[in-house]
């Protein structure tokens, strides 16, 4: 099934490719339903009117794709061994982001909605490769700086309540060593200061998923925002309390310049992954 009728950007282009009409890598019906709707297709195309680059975007249902998860980059060689019969009916551009989603699976189960392939396609380009010297780096680098950016102002943000020991990049042993010991701490955070549902809702699962909530939020409404820290945040039964000698109206701003940083760099991640094909 091919929406043609789809031409806006940024989704300039939809294909169902399987059959949408039985359990495959696409294992609830809901999804299934959802993803073959008209009017659902439509109101995602429209969730995503936002984004700068253009995607081409194709929804693989089949036991073939069912194989293949959070796969990342790959080249047109890598669908030809892994993907032989998927292969036909993909059309790459060069001038679009080629996302193939495979699945919908996940720690927890959600539907496909706009959002949540905004968020997977987070995913997809948070992957790692390893490099000519056989160290581990992100396909996209851009993700990578988001990421320092966003651990760097946490830092210096929970420091400031007194939380000392969160690393400002995930690079390293030791730092992800300290980022699985400080995550409780950080994900009540950013629950404070996040202002999608998932934030409000307490539904981010670790600290790693806020960097994918802010790019989804960014593609869906063209900025970052987060709410304005105060005096203390809850963090579990206890509150975390400004020290003394920080200025609060200073944290914030710091705040303040991490949103338009990390549009910054969700800006170059976008432009960096135009051409590339990504299976998620």
């Amino acid at each position: 099934m091919r929406y043609k009728d789809i031409t806006e950007a940024p989704i300039s282009d939809l294909t169902h490719v399987g059959d949408w009409s039985k359990n495959s890598s696409f294992r609830h019906e809901q999804d299934r339903k959802l993803l073959t709707s008209e009017k659902a297709i439509k109101k995602i195309t429209q969730q995503w009117a936002k984004v700068n680059e253009d995607f081409n975007v194709y929804l693989v249902n089949s036991p073939e794709a069912n194989r293949h998860t959070e796969v990342g980059e790959v080249t047109p060689a890598w669908l030809a061994d892994n993907m032989p019969k998927t292969l036909p009916f993909l059309d790459i551009k060069d001038n679009a982001i080629n996302l193939i989603f495979t699945n919908n699976k996940g720690a927890e189960r959600v539907p496909m909605t706009g959002w949540i392939m905004a968020h997977r396609f987070g995913h997809a380009v948070s992957r790692f490769r390893y490099s000519s010297g056989g160290r581990m780096t992100r396909q996209i680098y851009a993700f990578q700086e988001a990421r320092d950016a966003l651990l760097q102002a946490s830092s210096t943000a929970l420091t400031a309540y007194g939380y000392g020991g969160v690393p400002t990049s995930d690079r390293g042993h030791d730092s992800y060593r300290k980022l699985d010991q400080n995550n409780r701490t950080m994900v009540n955070f950013y629950q404070t200061i996040g202002t999608m549902r998932s934030a409000r809702t307490g539904e981010i699962r670790n600290e790693f998923e806020f960097l994918l909530e802010l790019l989804a939020q960014y593609m869906l409404t063209g900025s970052i925002k987060f709410n304005p820290l105060q005096r203390s945040f809850k963090n579990g039964r206890s509150h975390a309390y400004i020290r003394g000698d920080y200025s609060l109206e200073e944290v914030n701003e710091d705040l303040d310049t991490l949103s338009r940083d990390l549009c910054h760099y969700f800006d170059n991640i976008l432009g960096s992954c135009v051409g590339k094909i990504f299976v998620m």
